[in-house]
């Protein structure tokens, strides 16, 4: 689980460097159904990596809005590491 989050947060991260905006979930979802770490885990499994990750990013938006300009925005995970 934690490759599949640090390839979507890889993902998310060119995205944002290219257009400003982070995908949301459906879009990683769709993007990185064929990827090999996807298929590593079942598809719900994977699924709900990706939902994570994006929930993550719109906590971290929260933060932001709500005037911390010390939030970080998700990291990467080692492995193990699953929350």
């Amino acid at each position: 689980a934690a490759k599949l989050w640090n390839v979507a947060r890889w993902t998310a991260g060119r995205v944002w460097d290219a257009c400003g905006q982070i995908p949301d979930d459906s879009v990683l979802k769709s993007y990185l159904k064929s990827h090999e770490r996807y298929a590593d885990l079942n598809a719900q499994s994977s699924q709900q990596v990706l939902e994570e990750l994006d929930e993550a990013f719109r906590g971290w938006y929260g933060h932001r809005d709500n005037g911390n300009e010390k939030a970080n925005p998700p990291g990467y995970r080692k492995n193990g590491d699953e929350h």
